[in-house]
């Protein structure tokens, strides 16, 4: 057996050191934080829940899914219903593993606004009563709106300027892959 330099790591280890714990603890409170100070925006059909924006960070290191399913789902204990800790942290966790095989981070972002619109939408269409009155392709496109323009827009803009302005973020953040992302 000879030897190969530095211990091989599994996504096991990766995603549960000590480091990547303490970051998704991070994320968790952060997301927590900023839904709450965006309360009016982030609840109900039209939803522009800046918290979303730290979505972005599944691109670049796909252990941050873990932070972001639990501060969503603290975030969803102060909704109007119990059922959302359950459905909207679900959304937030498909959208988060569906942006993994993703190279663009465009194209990656439009994952948990797909999810987010498609799930949420669903529950705003079954479960808050907005069935009857609005048919659930308005539900999905208020939500994946608001997705759209918080992920997207915002959020893909502070990224690009953060990768251009202050280029050691992509260390700072943990990133493990994507760092030279493009459109």
């Amino acid at each position: 057996m000879s030897y190969t330099g530095k211990k091989q790591k599994n996504w096991l280890q990766d995603w549960f050191s000590v480091d990547m714990i303490a970051k998704n603890a991070l994320v968790a409170a952060l997301y927590f934080v900023l839904t709450i100070v965006s309360y009016p925006l982030a609840y109900n059909l039209v939803q522009f829940r800046i918290s979303e924006i730290l979505n972005l960070l599944v691109f670049f290191n796909p252990a941050y899914t873990l932070g972001l399913t639990l501060g969503c789902f603290l975030a969803n204990t102060l909704s109007t219903s119990p059922w959302d800790m359950l459905i909207g942290t679900g959304a937030t966790l498909l959208g988060c593993l569906l942006m993994i095989p993703f190279r663009q981070l465009f194209i990656a972002g439009l994952m948990p606004c797909l999810a987010n619109g498609a799930v949420v939408g669903l529950e705003l269409y079954y479960l808050f009563g907005y069935g009857p009155a609005t048919p659930f392709w308005v539900c999905f496109g208020w939500v994946t709106l608001g997705e759209v323009v918080v992920i997207n827009g915002v959020g893909y803009a502070i990224f690009m300027a953060l990768r251009y302005l202050y280029p050691p973020v992509m260390k700072m953040i943990g990133a493990t892959r994507n760092q030279s992302f493009v459109w």
